[in-house]
């Protein structure tokens, strides 16, 4: 289990990171 959620957990992380700083270049390009 432990091993499963050391591999899932840098996968989320780093979706998550996509995904807010998409959402932030797709904000700034849409008002600038």
């Amino acid at each position: 289990f432990i091993a499963i959620l050391g591999m899932a957990f840098p996968v989320f992380w780093f979706a998550t990171v996509i995904q807010i700083s998409f959402g932030v270049y797709i904000t700034e390009y849409t008002n600038g």
